[in-house]
């Protein structure tokens, strides 16, 4: 599988489908100014892994090792985000999906057969959520309601797509990037009609639209 990271840098590094970009930092106030939805991750200082990024309705959370989520500063530098204005184009509500398998099979299931980056939204109660702690072991959030947010991206040669999704919880207090669920009930979101922005810390490249004046709310 191909990280959010490695898609966003091999498609801001091709000139096959570069878009102008603006090559200044960016930082977490910048990232509500290009979407409402969005994954990314904070610069790392070298004493560590780096925060990972949840973005949604332009506030960006960041995502703790403990499975918790805090407000993020919005002066802390990004090294890569990928945010989308969020507007669902197809709706699906379900009444169970067992696992991640089953959730990708039911959004491939409702997508056309084309080659493009896809911002998901699953909204609903959750028997179960695993997040990533940010080494080899998992936080389990039990009988939680909350969001899965996050991308669904072409894969080699359009030969399989990844589905990449960070959770957040109803209350904004339990966050992480998804290692796995159970039990879902609720609502399927995807929106394509609107590209994904994509910034690199490491490529130098940053938005490529200035024109939405927009930000990430802290509060």
């Amino acid at each position: 599988m191909t990280t959010l990271a490695t898609w966003a840098q091999q498609v801001v590094d091709d000139p096959r489908h570069r878009r102008p970009a603006v090559h200044v930092p960016v930082a977490v106030a910048d990232l509500g100014r290009h979407g409402t939805l969005g994954l990314g991750a904070l610069a790392g200082t070298g004493t560590g892994t780096a925060d990972g990024l949840v973005v949604f309705d332009r506030r960006c959370f960041r995502m703790l090792p403990d499975g918790a989520a805090a407000v993020a500063d919005t002066a802390d530098p990004v090294a890569f985000a990928v945010v989308s204005t969020f507007s669902p184009d197809l709706v699906v509500t379900v009444a169970s999906v067992a696992s991640v398998a089953d959730l990708e099979a039911r959004i491939a299931a409702v997508l056309p057969p084309r080659d493009f980056a896809v911002a998901v939204s699953v909204d609903g109660v959750f028997d179960e959520v695993r997040t990533e702690d940010g080494t080899t072991g998992t936080t389990v959030h039990r009988a939680v309601t909350g969001r899965l947010v996050g991308f669904r991206t072409p894969g080699p040669s359009g030969v399989r797509a990844d589905l990449h999704l960070g959770f957040l919880d109803a209350t904004r207090t339990r966050a992480g990037a998804l290692a796995g669920f159970a039990g879902f009930s609720g609502r399927i979101e995807l929106g394509f009609s609107t590209a994904p922005h994509l910034a690199v810390r490491a490529l130098g490249a940053g938005f490529d639209d200035d024109r939405d004046v927009t930000r990430c709310d802290p509060e």
